[in-house]
Parts: structure tokens; sequence; C-alpha cells
């Protein structure tokens, strides 16, 4: 006995995960709305009542109707128009449509902006690059210019054995006029 309860146990429980799915899932189905399968006719017309019941003598088949013709010719339609702009509904559809071509309209200085800035950032990473190579030509131009400056002073002072001390007797020139000029 014990054995057919533990089966019975096993088997309820296993069924028992699968409960709650198949549930949901009915629900759902049931509650979930479908179309109406009838004709639902005109609103507020009468409905029409059969005078004679169909016989096949007074069986009749519907008037096809007239076929309809055009109101208007239909536009041509070329390869290279432009795509239409949407149909404007609605009170505040044109507002809307005006927004959205003033945002496109910022967009698009937007990108030129960003490409202007990107092009003159260029030009002027270039015109920095080349002024820094100019300066150090010119810093060395100048060191250059210094010391033949120097070499050319040493040369025409003619100071003979205090000429690796021309730089001193220039500053001293410079302190006491009467000492500097080799009198």
């Amino acid at each position: 006995m014990s054995q057919l309860s533990r089966r019975a146990r096993r088997a309820k429980s296993a069924a028992r995960p699968l409960a709650w799915p198949v549930l949901v899932c009915t629900v759902v189905c049931v509650l979930t709305p479908r179309p109406a399968f009838a004709d639902p006719g005109v609103a507020g017309a009468p409905v029409p009542q059969p005078t004679t019941t169909p016989t096949a003598s007074n069986l009749t088949i519907p008037d096809s109707g007239s076929t309809p013709a055009p109101s208007a010719p239909l536009p041509a339609v070329s390869s290279s128009a432009a795509p239409a702009a949407p149909a404007v509904t609605g009170p505040f559809a044109s507002d809307i449509l005006a927004k959205y071509a003033d945002e496109e309209l910022a967009g698009q200085k937007l990108t030129q902006a960003n490409t202007d800035l990107a092009a003159a950032q260029g030009t002027t990473k270039t015109t920095y690059d080349l002024w820094q190579k100019d300066l150090a030509s010119v810093k060395d131009l100048q060191s250059r210019a210094n010391g033949a400056a120097a070499k050319a002073y040493e040369d025409a002072t003619g100071l003979g054995p205090l000429g690796d001390y021309a730089n001193q007797v220039h500053q001293l020139g410079l302190l006491a006029p009467a000492f500097g000029d080799g009198t």
C-alpha cells in the first residue's frame, strides 16, 4: 500500500509543474477577444425580413452593379520624384512637421559645423607645428649668431692672453667703463 501511495504522490508531483501553465494558457485563450463573424450591416438600418421563403424559382443572382469610374486622372509617377510628404492629420500635425523640419535643418547645420571645426583644428595643428619648427630654427640660428658675435668680439678686442676671459672683461667694462676699454 505504501508503494502505491508513493507512486501516486510521484505522479501527482510530476503533474503539478504543468498545472499552472495549462491554467494560465486556458484563461488567456478564453479571455482573448476575437473578431465577430457576422456581417455588422449599417448602424441604425432596419433588419430586412424575408417576405417569402426562398425557393428555386424566386432565387436570383444579385445585381453586379456598374463598373466604377475614376473621379480624377491618376497622377504620373516618375522614378526621380522625391518621396511624398506624409499626410497631415490632426490639429497639431503641421506644427509637428514644422518642428521636425527645423530639427532636420539644425542637424544639417551641426554636421556642417563639425566638419568646419575638424578642418579648422587640422589647419591650426599644422600651423602650430610649422611655428614650433620655425621657432626651434630661430633659436638655433640665434645661438649660432651669439657664438659668432662672441668670436668676432674676441678677435676684435685683441685681448691677447686675457682672451679666455673676454666675457668677464666685457662685464667689467660695463660696470666700470674706465677698466673695460683696455687702457
